[in-house]
């Protein structure tokens, strides 16, 4: 119970927080009063999508722990590296894997289908940001199994999550883009660096698909530049397509 209490305010608490500096700084209008009634319902449902990955994943996080795994990877000698050494790895390799999930997501037509509820928002704010079909949250999730792997303490990967929930949520706000914003690409990303992937039009789809460290998307060719975007008349979305309980599963 106490990994899905954490979960939850992990992924629910940095929006809370960060509300205020959408509403201050708003890129577009948004009647938070009509939005919020179905994105509720949507948090719901990511509440309980939550549930059953913590409990999906709980037997592998066992085994990954277990003496016989740890005994099968220790020729490697890569447990016995410094801990500093094995945390850079597992985030270097949790937004790795991020990248390559999100990629094949959009570039393979069958998983599209996981990752299209997620798309199909045409206001983007920060809770519209949280709103992942099952099979999604499923694939996402199996990220976070690199700090385990690694003999990495609970403690700094719960603490890697809420950083990388703030930051997933902020790169979703609905905020002016700003300069300084330019500066900050050069390493990660930004909110108008992710809402260009959230552009209705079709070009924009396969486009800054990384997830917070930018180099992904210049060393495989997915960047966009923000800056050739007009932030003020350009849609988000998928159309008008009605979105389906198929849809919100991921299937």
């Amino acid at each position: 119970m106490n990994n899905i209490i954490s979960a939850w305010a992990i992924t629910f608490v940095p929006g809370l927080i960060l509300w205020t500096w959408e509403k201050k700084d708003p890129l577009k209008e948004i009647n938070y009063s009509e939005e919020i009634l179905e994105d509720i319902k949507n948090a719901a449902i990511m509440m309980l999508y939550i549930v059953v990955v913590v409990y999906a994943y709980y037997p592998i996080q066992n085994f990954i722990t277990s003496a016989p795994f740890v005994e099968a990877i220790g020729w490697t000698n890569i447990l016995s590296a410094p801990l500093y050494s094995r945390v850079i790895l597992a985030i270097f390799l949790r937004e790795f894997s991020l990248y390559v999930i999100h990629w094949h997501m959009h570039y393979i037509e069958q998983i599209w289908q996981t990752h299209k509820w997620h798309h199909s928002e045409q206001k983007l704010w920060w809770l519209s940001g949280v709103k992942s079909s099952l099979t999604s949250k499923l694939m996402f999730a199996s990220i976070g199994l690199w700090f385990p792997a690694l003999a990495i303490p609970a403690h700094i990967a719960i603490v890697y999550g809420a950083i990388a929930s703030f930051h997933n949520t902020i790169s979703h706000l609905n905020i002016k883009w700003r300069p300084w914003m330019r500066v900050v690409e050069y390493v990660i990303v930004t909110p108008r660096y992710h809402h260009v992937h959230h552009l209705a039009e079709e070009r924009f789809h396969n486009k800054n698909l990384a997830s917070m460290l930018v180099i992904f998307d210049h060393i495989f060719g997915t960047y966009f530049n923000p800056d050739l975007v007009d932030s003020q008349t350009e849609e988000y979305g998928i159309g008008e397509e009605p979105v389906t309980a198929r849809m919100i599963v991921g299937l």
